[in-house]
Order: C-alpha cells, then sequence, then structure tokens
C-alpha cells in the first residue's frame, strides 16, 4: 500500500468574528492571551477535516472563496495551529502560498535565493551548489541583481517556484502560484510538477482553474463550508463542485481543454516555423 505523507485527523480551525471596530497597542496583550468560549461568535474555516495524501501523489484542492483551501494549506504547512485535530507530515516540506513568504523586496533575487534556503535550514555552501539551476530555471539570468519590489508578480512566482523544485523537498505545497507568469513557464512549471511526483514525491495544490486540476492531478477535493464536499478522481469531483456551484459542467470539459490547448500550441508551433521559413527566404 502507498505510503501517506500527509495524514490529517478530525482537522478543525475557527476564526472568531470580532463586534470591535479596531484596537489600540494596549489591548494587544489581552488579545494575545484571550481563547475562544463558546459564547464568541466564530466561522467554521475548517470543521472536521480527515484526509490522507499519498506518497508520489499530486493532490488538488478546488472550492469556492472563503472556504478553507489557504486556511488548510497553512495548517498542513505549520504556519499556524489547528484549534483541534491533528496534521502529521513524513518528510521535508516547502510551502510556497504567497509571492512574499520568506522573499523580501529589499534584496534582490541572488540574495531572496539565499535567504530563502538558509529560512528552511540550508547552508550557504549548500545553496551555493543549488543557485545556478535555481536561476537557470527561472530564465532570470539578467535580472538576478535587481531588487524584488522591481519584479513583476509573474517574475516572483517564477523565482519562488524554481528555488523550490530545485531545493527539492519531499513535499511540495503550492496555493495558486501557477495562476501566475507567462505560458512557457506555466508549461514548464507544470511538466516539473508531473516529474516531481513521478519521482515519488508529493505534491498539495489549490487552484482555481478546473484546467489545471485535470490536467496534473491523481486525485481532488473541493471545500464546502468548511467541510470536504467531495474527494476522489478529478473529473468527478469538479463535477460535483460545479453542481454545487450551478455552474454547467460535464466529465469530458477538462480533456476539451487540454485538446483545445494543444490544438493552440500546435498553431503557435506552426507559425513561429513558417515565420522563420519566411525570414530565411528574404
Amino acid at each position: 500500500m502507498t505510503e501517506a505523507t500527509i495524514e490529517i485527523r478530525d482537522l478543525k480551525k475557527y476564526y472568531p468574528i470580532s463586534r470591535k471596530k479596531g484596537f489600540s497597542f494596549i489591548d494587544l496583550p489581552n488579545i494575545i492571551k484571550r481563547k475562544l468560549s463558546e459564547s464568541d461568535p466564530i466561522i467554521k474555516v475548517l470543521d472536521g477535516i480527515d484526509l490522507d495524501i499519498y506518497k508520489g501523489e499530486c493532490f488538488g484542492i478546488i472550492g469556492p472563496n472563503g472556504t478553507g483551501k489557504s486556511t488548510l494549506l497553512r495548517l498542513i504547512a505549520g504556519i499556524i495551529p489547528p484549534d483541534s485535530g491533528s496534521v502529521k507530515i513524513t518528510g521535508s516540506l516547502i510551502p510556497l502560498l504567497s509571492l512574499n513568504v520568506g522573499f523580501s523586496g529589499e534584496l534582490d533575487a541572488h540574495d531572496n535565493v539565499y535567504q530563502y534556503g538558509m529560512i528552511l535550514g540550508f547552508t550557504k555552501k549548500e545553496m551555493d551548489a543549488l543557485y545556478d539551476d535555481i536561476i537557470a530555471f527561472s530564465g532570470l539570468e539578467k535580472y538576478q541583481y535587481m531588487h524584488l519590489k522591481n519584479f513583476s508578480s509573474g517574475m516572483r512566482v517564477k523565482l519562488g517556484f524554481s528555488t523550490a523544485v530545485q531545493i527539492n523537498p519531499d513535499i511540495l505545497v503550492l496555493d495558486e502560484v501557477l495562476s501566475v507568469g507567462d505560458v512557457s513557464f506555466k508549461e514548464k512549471s507544470r511538466q516539473k510538477i508531473l516529474d516531481f511526483c513521478n519521482s515519488d514525491k508529493t505534491v498539495v495544490i489549490v487552484s482555481h482553474s478546473m484546467g489545471t486540476i485535470t490536467d496534473i492531478c491523481d486525485r481532488a477535493m473541493f471545500l464546502n463550508d468548511g467541510k470536504i464536499g467531495g474527494i476522489g478522481d478529478p473529473e468527478d469531483v469538479i463535477a460535483a463542485y460545479m453542481e454545487v456551484m450551478h455552474e454547467p459542467w460535464s466529465r469530458n470539459e477538462g480533456e476539451r481543454k487540454r485538446e483545445e490547448a494543444e490544438k493552440r500550441r500546435a498553431l503557435k508551433r506552426a507559425d513561429s516555423g513558417a515565420l522563420r521559413k519566411c525570414r530565411l527566404l528574404e
């Protein structure tokens, strides 16, 4: 039986609904010490999640905004604690949950890569061995000494994703990062994720792109009001999700979108080839 690298049991996360419009720094110690009571109004962001994610699996998470997808990833990554329940991780894990987490706008790309690696526990010598591959995969050689605050969001994603995959953890956790960036980098990232899973690594990805979920994920889950609304084959899960959202979807929609994308890529390659021939004839 395939080994579970992420085991989640009865996971719950609640957030209080504050009736106070603001607070001063005088209130801060009380806010930090304060615990939720049964009388507090709360939002049940995650309410009893049981889930196993396996070695070598690319697992997709979908759902409407505000249903706990990003919160679940933060709990898996250990960034925030649960109110109850447990998350057991087997192996090393790198989260790429925000364009800013682990990176500083005041540093250049070169220094950010080293800072990010050292935050994750790597030595300078280890990062020296990885740096050239990170920059080459990102395609940012010309910009490696530019301050990150001058990067576009797509360039930040390239740097973050490239650093994460070249560090080569056992588990990679991604939150919508592949929705930003140019077409060629998205395709390269997609192939890297597939290669990653084929080498017995685990990928957990949140995405609003149903095409991404059907294209790269082995299984998917949709969250609905803090609970699991469906889990299993991506096509089945998307169909169940769309039914809840009252949106049209067919089991062949993902395949149709993949075929359309491949046709567009083929036409682009053909147009590029024709253009090169014209230039040679000129």
